[in-house]
């Protein structure tokens, strides 16, 4: 017989006669073994899914002859799953006999809940006893949305940025499994400073294949500034931050001599004063201070 079920009756017959009653026996007929080729999955992500997000999807075994397999198993039969990294073979959610994600629904079908947290290609891997089932595909994780909490403002304490130009700092997006979030617009980020003009800030997005997004401010007049940089108007990591506009430490190259002084340094007599002025600079050329000599 090829086909399960309680509808099927057995009848006793003699050269082709039915036999005396009494012989007409009900007949109940049990799948067999589920085939690893057979096994379907039905689910309605397709092959994109969300990094941090639950996916649900039901597996459907079937014997050799296409019979869902209801009541098959015994106590010796493990169906087990996982989500492992096709490059890196990582598994993210181990195998195990008593996962809290299968659920046996005693109809031939089990339902799968899982989630990824890292991005990437990944393969859904379903095993019966060990065995492959041929319904293991590939499917592509993407980041979640930009989580204020898992992203910083890459700023030391008390930074020290230059005064009279365009200073540079990196924001670090994730989302809430720390996966890089590129391609992320700017109306979602936020970036104020009470001590300096709106015109004096600006966020650059270009280069955020890293999910790394540039911060400029411009070091207008010496002093400290308090940074504020936010994710859907929520502080990240790091926010607000003390940032002091200050030249760095003097390079003897950068520093120079200016004054009257300086052109009689070379024929100046014991006894003659000659004075002058040292400007210092740092090593982008930002003056430190006047000295006086």
């Amino acid at each position: 017989m090829r086909t399960s079920g309680a509808a099927w009756r057995l009848y006793a017959s003699s050269a082709g006669k039915l036999a005396f009653g009494g012989c007409d026996i009900p007949l109940r007929v049990y799948p067999g073994r589920p085939k690893a080729s057979e096994a379907r999955l039905s689910a309605g992500w397709g092959y994109q899914c969300t990094a941090g997000e639950w996916y649900e999807g039901v597996l459907t075994l079937y014997d050799g002859h296409r019979n869902p397999c209801d009541g098959w198993s015994t106590s010796n039969d493990v169906l087990s799953f996982g989500l492992r990294q096709t490059e890196a073979e990582v598994w993210e959610l181990p195998l195990s006999p008593a996962s809290p994600n299968v659920l046996n629904r005693h109809d031939g079908t089990y339902m799968i809940r899982w989630r990824a947290e890292r991005c990437g290609r990944h393969m859904l891997h379903l095993q019966l006893n060990g065995e492959p089932l041929s319904c293991s595909h590939q499917i592509l994780v993407s980041p979640g949305q930009p989580d204020a909490a898992c992203s910083s403002l890459l700023v030391e304490p008390d930074a020290r940025i230059q005064p009279e130009q365009w200073n540079r700092l990196r924001l670090q997006v994730r989302d809430a499994c720390g996966n890089a979030v590129t391609e992320l617009h700017p109306s979602r980020l936020t970036m104020k400073c009470g001590e300096l003009r709106s015109d004096l800030l600006r966020i650059e997005c270009s280069d955020s294949a890293d999910g790394e997004y540039d911060l400029w401010l411009f070091g207008q007049s010496r002093g400290r500034l308090t940074l504020e940089v936010g994710v859907d108007g929520i502080h990240v990591n790091g926010s607000p931050a003390i940032v002091h506009v200050a030249a760095a430490a003097a390079v003897a190259r950068n520093c120079f001599a200016v004054g009257g002084g300086v052109e009689r340094i070379q024929s100046i007599t014991c006894h003659e004063t000659s004075h002058f002025e040292i400007i210092a600079c740092d090593a982008k050329g930002v003056r430190l201070s006047l000295i006086h000599i």
